[in-house]
C-alpha cells in the first residue's frame, strides 16, 4: 500500500522530471501532520531554493508585531508577546557558491518592559542542490546559533538545524523547513525540539509578485511529542511586492498576516524589507 504521508513518497515525487503539482502539495501536507517548529522565531520566515552570490553583501530587516498574544508568562520576567513589536535586522554575507553567512541583532518592544536589544544569533547556510544550477530540486540546511538575554527565551542559547526542501515551477514555489532546535544552557534540558514550517506560493504579475501561504507548527521533544492540540500552530496569507517607485525602487517587501491556535499568538502581522544595496 502507498503511504501518502510518508516521506520516501514525497521524495520519489521530486525525483520524478515531471511533477503534479497538486499531489506533491497534498502529499507534503499530509507529512505536515508528522513533521517538525518550536516556537515562532523572531524572522518568521521560511527558507527557499535563493543564497547569495559569492562576495554579495545584502540586508533584511524583519518585523512582526502580535495584535493579540500571549499574556501570561511562563516563566519570571518573560516578556511576554502580547502587543510586542520586534524588529531584526539581518545582515547576509556569499562565501561561496553554496555557503552563506548571516548575523541577526533581534530588538523587542513590550509595554512593560520597554523596547530592548534581544541579543544576537549567528547562522550559515549551506545549499549543495540549488534549482538554478539545473538541479531538479534545492537542498541543503541551516545552522544557526543564538545568545538572548534574559527574559527572551527560558532558556538562552539555542543551537537551530533547519533543513532546505525546495521547489520552483513556471507559476508555483514550494518550500518546506523541518527544524530541529537543541538547547546548551545548563541547568536546562537538552532534549532535541521539533517543528517544521511550510511555504506554498503563486506567481502573480505587476507590482505583487507573488502570493500564497506559510504555516509554521511545533511538535515538541523528540521522545515526548506534545499532545496535538497543546502543538503551536500559526497559518499566514503572506505576499511579495516590488513598489518600483522612488527610493523603494527594486527593493523587496514581503507582508504576512497569521492565524494562530492553541499556544500561538492568535493574531500576529509581520515584514521583510529587503533594500537595495548600492555594490
Amino acid at each position: 500500500m502507498r503511504l501518502y504521508n510518508s516521506p520516501e513518497y514525497i521524495l520519489n515525487l521530486i525525483h520524478m522530471g515531471s511533477i503534479n503539482l497538486q499531489r506533491l502539495i497534498l502529499a507534503i501536507l499530509c507529512l505536515v501532520s508528522l513533521s517538525v517548529f518550536a516556537a515562532l522565531p523572531d524572522e518568521i520566515q521560511v527558507y527557499h531554493g535563493e543564497i547569495s552570490e559569492v562576495g554579495e553583501i545584502s540586508v533584511d530587516v524583519h518585523l512582526n508585531y502580535s495584535m493579540k498574544g500571549i499574556s501570561t508568562p511562563d516563566f519570571q520576567s518573560e516578556r511576554v508577546t502580547n502587543h510586542a513589536f520586534r524588529l531584526t535586522p539581518e545582515f547576509n554575507y556569499g562565501l561561496g557558491k553554496t555557503v552563506e553567512i548571516g548575523l541577526y541583532i533581534p530588538t523587542i518592544y513590550t509595554p512593560t518592559y520597554g523596547y530592548e536589544s534581544a541579543g544576537y544569533k549567528f547562522r550559515a547556510k549551506w545549499l549543495p542542490y540549488q534549482q538554478k544550477n539545473d538541479d531538479l530540486f534545492s537542498a541543503g540546511i541551516n545552522v544557526e546559533f543564538g545568545v538572548l538575554r534574559t527574559g527572551m527565551e527560558q532558556t538562552s542559547r539555542k543551537v537551530e538545524y533547519r533543513f532546505i526542501l525546495a521547489k520552483e515551477w513556471s507559476r508555483w514555489e514550494l518550500a518546506m523547513n523541518p527544524m530541529v532546535t537543541t538547547n546548551i544552557s545548563e541547568a536546562y534540558s537538552r532534549t532535541p525540539e521539533f517543528g517544521y514550517s511550510l511555504q506554498i506560493l503563486k506567481k502573480t504579475f505587476g507590482n505583487i509578485s507573488k502570493v500564497g501561504l506559510e504555516y509554521y507548527q511545533s511538535i515538541g521533544p523528540y521522545n515526548n511529542f506534545l499532545p496535538s492540540n497543546q502543538q503551536a500552530k500559526t497559518l499566514f496569507f503572506v505576499m511579495n511586492f516590488e513598489p518600483q517607485v522612488g527610493w523603494f525602487h527594486d527593493w523587496d517587501f514581503h507582508w504576512g498576516v497569521g492565524r494562530g491556535w492553541n499556544s500561538a499568538d492568535p493574531w500576529i502581522v509581520k515584514m521583510i524589507v529587503s533594500p537595495k544595496l548600492i555594490h
